[in-house]
């Protein structure tokens, strides 16, 4: 049988792999060229803020966990969640995902920048992760090319200034994998459930990395290496990742059956719903269905209303960074497994996210991060220049096509981090404008404001340790709230049509009308409207 080194994609039509003193060096360097690059682009993205409205209201949730633990020890935030009011021990995310804001600000105390660190120090450590992965496959010029795919990614280059999970979780995932490729053959099958789990603590997703090393251990053995082995592991790496879910060991949250996600009937703001029966085969097709129609829907709204949005616009780059690898699979299959691998990895995730989930806002965006330094791995294997320079006829007309190729890469990073960069501030001044009507209502920060998250989720963080939550979708569940909590201020959209919380029972649990309040959601003219009630 063939080793997997006889496998592996010849480093001579590159650079010899750098190693050694020289590869530490050359991590050294493109560590740098990342963090060069993020202060290049710094700008953009108006560092010296949290962004935390609109599509980065889980930042939220990130910093006050992280923050309750330090103070507590506990990992729960200032964030109440009625569907599991009844759950101490609740949170949304497994326990790695706070870890890194938790070092962060236990090394460093709470600001901005500590926020942020944890995810500007996964830009850096994702672009050598994507090095060293491209490096021990290809050679050390594929390798930098890899690293230079992933730094000008938009996407990367914007969250990497909040405090979200997607850079420390991906640079995580890529580490993990040039891990699995450096060990020698006889310890990769062994250490793969290892990694499995390290992925898995940080968040469930990460059980999904099996599906490139799956490919690539298929790809090890000859009698192995057929379509049908490939959509095997990818199919099991799938059911893996299903069951973790369901039995969901370390996230401390309350089960949500998957049936009722695939048909919106779960809400964070019902803590005593009606668990729909069992679906039959021909119910979770329909539902399948049902969610492709309305998020195919979706996506045609975002490039109808604004086709260079970020929130588009960033999902168009990830999506043909996934499909490119999908092409070349069949093309370099044979003595190269990890177009393969990649683009196995991202069409799982886009029809996980299509077919069970949703793609409003920047959804699809941070779904297909986590696979982007995959993709920049197989694609500067793939399009590293050397063999076409010298296959071709005219040395001088190749280069000149380089160099536009490159022009063209860098523009294109440029004004797509630029589009990130005004979705950033049309966040801000959504968050400005909530900030400053809870000052104007003067809630008591040492009481329960129940509120729309995208007023609440800046407010928990500049008046932390305050206590907000989502608004309660019935009566029997602000009851709930309130035999736990003292609730000062509730907050209700004039057009709550959710539950059936009506005047006559704010009256009667002492909530007093104290006015409405609206502004401008955007930089367009779409306002929200809410009623205010306070309870003394």
């Amino acid at each position: 049988m063939d080793s997997l080194e006889s496998t592996v994609p010849s480093p001579s039509t590159a650079r010899r792999p750098a190693a050694g003193r020289s590869l530490l060096a050359w991590c050294l360097g493109v560590g740098l060229f990342a963090a060069l690059l993020l202060a290049a682009y710094a700008p953009l993205f108006q560092p010296g803020r949290l962004h935390i409205a609109q599509n980065f209201v889980d930042q939220a949730q990130y910093i006050t966990t992280a923050r309750t633990f330090l103070d507590t020890g506990q990992l729960k935030s200032g964030i109440l969640y009625p569907a599991y009011i009844a759950n101490d021990d609740w949170r949304p995310y497994m326990p790695g995902s706070y870890l890194p804001l938790i070092l962060s600000y236990g090394l460093f105390g709470f600001g901005i920048f500590q926020s942020q660190l944890p995810a500007l120090s996964g830009f850096v450590l994702g672009a050598i992760g994507v090095f060293l992965a491209a490096n021990r496959l290809y050679g050390r010029g594929p390798g930098l090319l890899a690293a230079a795919f992933f730094c000008l990614f938009p996407g990367n280059l914007c969250y990497a200034w909040t405090a979200l999970t997607e850079q420390p979780f991906g640079a995580l995932c890529i580490l993990l994998f040039a891990l699995f490729l450096a060990v020698p053959e006889r310890w990769k099958l062994p250490i793969v459930p290892l990694l499995l789990g390290v992925a898995f603590l940080y968040r469930e997703t990460g059980v999904l990395i099996l599906i490139p090393m799956g490919v690539w251990l298929l790809h090890a053995r000859p009698g192995l290496r057929t379509l049908g082995a490939v959509a095997l592991v990818t199919l099991v790496s799938a059911l893996v990742l299903y069951g973790l879910n369901q039995w969901q060991l370390s996230t401390g949250k309350g089960k949500v059956p998957l049936s009722w996600v695939l048909y919106g009937k779960f809400n964070y703001g019902d803590a005593f719903p009606n668990p729909p029966p069992a679906l039959s085969v021909g119910e979770w097709i329909e539902g399948f269905t049902y969610n492709a129609q309305r998020n195919a829907l979706t996506l045609r709204g975002h490039f109808r209303s604004d086709p260079t949005h970020f929130r588009f616009l960033g999902f168009v780059f990830s999506l043909g960074a996934i499909l490119l690898t999908t092409v070349l699979s069949p093309l370099r299959w044979r003595r190269d497994p990890m177009p393969l691998a990649a683009g196995a990895l991202g069409l799982v995730l886009l029809a996980m996210q299509l077919l069970l989930y949703d793609v409003k806002g920047q959804k699809a965006l941070r779904t297909t991060m986590f696979v982007f330094p995959f993709c920049a791995v197989a694609l500067g294997g793939s399009l590293y220049p050397t063999e076409w320079l010298k296959r071709a006829r005219s040395r001088t007309r190749s280069r000149i096509a380089l160099l536009l190729g490159a022009l063209v890469l860098v523009a294109g990073s440029v004004y797509g981090a630029s589009r990130a960069g005004d979705a950033l501030r049309r966040t801000t001044e959504v968050q400005d404008r909530a900030l400053e009507v809870l000052e104007q209502i003067r809630h008591d920060p040492n009481k329960v404001l129940i509120a729309p998250f995208e007023i609440m989720m800046a407010y928990s963080v500049s008046h932390y340790p305050v206590k907000v939550s989502f608004p309660p979708t019935n009566q029997r569940t602000l009851e709930a709230i309130m035999d736990r909590f003292e609730v000062g201020t509730l907050i209700l959209p004039t057009s709550y049509r959710l539950g059936r919380i009506t005047d006559e029972f704010l009256e009667e649990n002492g909530f007093g009308a104290i006015g409405k309040v609206a502004w401008i959601l955007s930089s367009g003219d779409s306002k929200a409207h809410y009623n205010v009630y306070r309870r003394p």
